[in-house]
């Protein structure tokens, strides 16, 4: 008498689910991956901007300064003749203070936009 051997398959459905959840993490892994990349070159980009204002920046302010500066002098030169008032000296030399302070400002923001893109360097390298 002839025997027939039939296998039901009971646990194929929980494989399949296994094979598709592991897929499907493997894809997440995939693109969290990329999502993390895009953000760094994100705020690499933000960094290197950054840097660039802060120098346009000093130099804005040096040259501001400049002028301010060549402005007192000649307001200081007219005050000595009695041409122009205290005002004018004392508003002139406001100016020069305050182009120092943005100057030192723009420095400082050079220096952390430094900071920042080294810092951004130092976790590629890890990466």
């Amino acid at each position: 008498m002839p025997m027939l051997t039939v296998t039901i398959p009971i646990y194929r459905k929980k494989y399949d689910a296994m094979q598709t959840e592991a897929e499907l993490l493997k894809t997440a892994a995939s693109q969290n991956y990329q999502a993390i990349s895009n953000s760094l070159q994100t705020e690499y980009y933000q960094a290197i901007q950054s840097y660039q204002d802060a120098q346009r920046r000093i130099k804005l302010y040096n040259n501001q300064y400049q002028l301010a500066s060549k402005s007192l002098d000649l307001i200081l030169k007219s005050f000595s003749v009695s041409a122009s008032a205290l005002i004018d000296v004392l508003r002139i030399r406001q100016q020069t203070l305050d182009y120092e302070l943005k100057q030192v400002e723009a420095v400082a923001d050079l220096n952390t936009s430094i900071a920042w893109l080294k810092r951004l360097m130092a976790f590629s390298q890890v990466q």
